[in-house]
């Protein structure tokens, strides 16, 4: 079974509630003696966020969509970090971040990054509502009375090639914890390398982001129904997320996320919590600031 979004979100920035956010972490930070100096990898960027919301007004579309794609990159970072301040279990990944080349235009690996797909997530369930806590493997959302607790194994792809084995850690990781789950992917640096894509309506995006995830999961289909059909995992989730500009959009330059679902296992009970995951994912998509 594969399942895409109906539509993709967008994900908009108002630059006043930005420096709102960037001075509560900063100053959540400095309570915590966390650090994040002007110098580091971190600093930078939110550096980066109060230099262009000062002269953001001003600017005309082409230097907007520049200073945008400059700015995207730490706002996204800020976000997620400022969500997961106040538990406990990510600290280690709030470190990670802080410590970590976090240059998310480029496709070096890094462990900040890697991190950041987990409070990347993480925020998103947060936003849907959904209970969502930092547990082994990574992530641990609740489902309810009916289903209980539910893990997610986060792993961001670099390379087409590690797939198969990232696949495979991930599904050891959940039979390690004895908790039914999913492994979920992020695809953001497999995509087509540059800055920006273009695409000319809104139509044209879903259809080649959508044929984007679809191909990732038919490439790697017979790994995930083997390792599935031990019982190894429910299924899949797919999250791929990217700036674009559609000019029938509103905003027309904006961050654009996507996601998929794959499943192939045919128990009852398995194929309803595995709706009952997806569900709780897709509230995510009912609010634009995901």
């Amino acid at each position: 079974m594969s399942k895409k979004e109906d539509k993709p979100a967008q994900i908009f920035f108002d630059y006043k509630n930005v420096i709102e956010t960037l001075s509560r972490v900063e100053e959540a930070f400095a309570v915590r003696r966390l650090k994040c100096h002007s110098g580091s990898a971190l600093g930078s960027l939110f550096s980066s966020i109060r230099r262009i919301a000062k002269k953001s007004e001003k600017l005309n579309e082409r230097q907007w969509k520049i200073s945008f794609i400059k700015s995207t990159e730490a706002i996204r970072i800020l976000n997620a970090v400022e969500a997961v301040l106040d538990d406990i279990g990510a600290q280690e990944a709030i470190h990670r971040i802080t410590t970590s080349d976090m240059n998310l235009g480029t496709r070096q690996e890094s462990n900040g990054k890697d991190a950041l797909w987990e409070l990347d997530l993480y925020r998103r369930f947060k936003l849907g509502g959904v209970p969502v806590s930092f547990e082994e493997p990574d992530l641990v959302v609740s489902l309810g009375e009916s289903y209980g607790e539910y893990a997610i194994a986060c792993k961001k792809i670099y390379s087409r090639a590690s797939v198969q084995e990232s696949f495979k850690g991930g599904c050891n990781q959940l039979e390690t914890h004895g908790k039914p789950g999913v492994i979920a992917f992020n695809l953001d640096d497999v995509l087509p390398r540059g800055p920006l894509f273009e695409f000319s309506t809104a139509t044209e995006l879903k259809q080649r982001i959508d044929k984007f995830n679809t191909k990732f999961i038919r490439e790697n289909e017979r790994h995930f129904v083997r390792m599935a059909s031990r019982g190894a995992c429910d299924g899949v989730l797919v999250s791929t997320s990217f700036i674009a500009h559609v000019p029938d959009m509103n905003p027309p330059v904006n961050v654009i996320r996507t996601s998929a679902a794959w499943t192939s296992r045919k128990e009852p009970n398995v194929q309803d919590r595995f709706k009952a995951f997806i569900e709780c994912h897709d509230r995510i998509y009912e609010n634009a600031r995901v």
